[in-house]
């Protein structure tokens, strides 16, 4: 609820994705003409671009990780050759 409180008066707008059909935090005299995605994105930016593309190169590096142990923990045990 304090986050739409702040998006209301700062971009005009209700609703995340589209709008929404009342104000959250405002008087309901008036009806919102905008959702807030397209003013968040303005807002934001590119800010986020590097962040996410470590995020996503360390993401297929964790996974190829992943396969490699698997597949070392995965190989047939040798025969035992004490026959204990």
């Amino acid at each position: 609820m304090q986050m739409m409180k702040g998006l209301e008066a700062k971009f005009q707008c209700s609703g995340v994705c589209k709008n929404a059909l009342f104000w959250f935090t405002q008087p309901i005299n008036t009806a919102p003409a905008k959702g807030c995605q397209d003013s968040i994105v303005k807002e934001i930016g590119n800010g986020y671009t590097v962040p996410g593309a470590i995020v996503i190169i360390s993401s297929f590096l964790v996974l190829i990780i992943f396969v490699f142990q698997y597949c070392i923990w995965c190989e047939k045990p040798e025969d035992d050759k004490w026959n204990n």
